[in-house]
């Protein structure tokens, strides 16, 4: 199934770390890289901060290794990392995802 990972990162350098590992070991067909602004709570206080969002389009057995991948190069204590399927989309772009997705086995 078609699935798009997605974590939050500090800055654009750690954000197109992720994306380029993902995307070149073909884990990933594609990654998108925004900078947004977050509110959270964090040590006892809100936090308003930049930060970059990656959403890697990919297949949901190759999670697993694109969650490595972002615990390897992310600089956070408790890194945001999910997984949010993609139920519905044209035939064509889907089949494009499966194809550059490798399937982890």
């Amino acid at each position: 199934m078609a699935t798009m990972v997605g974590t939050t990162v500090s800055s654009m350098e750690e954000a197109r770390k992720i994306a380029a590992a993902c995307v070149e070991a073909k884990l990933a067909a594609c990654a998108h890289i925004d900078e947004i602004n977050s509110m959270f709570f964090w040590d006892g206080k809100v936090q308003d901060e930049k930060e970059f969002r990656v959403f890697l389009k990919t297949t949901e057995s190759s999670y697993d290794e694109i969650a490595k991948i972002i615990l390897q190069h992310h600089s956070y204590e408790e890194p945001a990392i999910f997984c949010i399927p993609i139920t519905h989309g044209s035939v064509t772009y889907l089949k494009w995802i499966d194809d550059n997705s490798t399937p982890v086995k």
